[in-house]
């Protein structure tokens, strides 16, 4: 009996080994296939990180490059006040040299204009008069010397009014432009 219930026993054994093996293999098989699974989503997560990484630098990269441009836009618009600070003071400065000229024009024209009434309304015989009163010779070379000098007068009065003329027609072309 003994070698009976020994033979039971050694087959109860081998039987509970084989289920023992059989639950451990399977165990075995699940966590390979768990362990397979944990690599592909570790593969995955891999894969996602290294893209990120990627992105994070081209962006990197792109912030980089409009920070540059940035600066440059604004080194360009400092830049840019400058010349409107400096162009607005050349355009006072115009302005006031415009608004000079055209007051020398004014009191020159009104001298002129006295002259020229005087002229018209004693006409040439003005010079002539003048001249034929002459009591001496040398009283004569002083009044053609006088007459001389009142005619350059007139010649240079002209001659700057019309220098003035230009000037304002230059001021108001270099306003405009500086304006624009």
């Amino acid at each position: 009996m003994e070698k009976k219930r020994l033979f039971v026993s050694v087959i109860v054994l081998l039987m509970v080994s084989t289920m023992a093996i059989q639950a451990f293999a399977f165990d075995i098989n699940d966590l390979k296939n768990k362990l397979n699974q944990t690599n592909d989503e570790m593969d995955r997560i891999t894969g996602a990180k290294d893209e990120n990484e990627k992105m994070q630098k081209d962006i990197t990269e792109r912030i980089k490059k409009l920070e540059n441009t940035i600066q440059r836009l604004e080194s360009e618009i400092a830049q840019i006040s400058n010349n409107i600070v400096e162009t607005k003071g050349k355009i006072e400065i115009t302005q006031k040299e415009l608004v000079q000229a055209e007051e020398n024009i004014v009191d020159k024209k009104d001298t002129l204009n006295s002259r020229l009434n005087v002229m018209y309304k004693n006409g040439d015989i003005g010079y002539i008069e003048v001249l034929l009163d002459s009591s001496n010779f040398q009283d004569l070379l002083t009044r053609v010397d006088m007459v001389k000098k009142i005619f350059n007068h007139d010649v240079d009065l002209i001659k700057y009014l019309k220098d003035q003329r230009d000037l304002i027609e230059i001021k108001k072309n270099t306003l405009e432009s500086q304006k624009t």
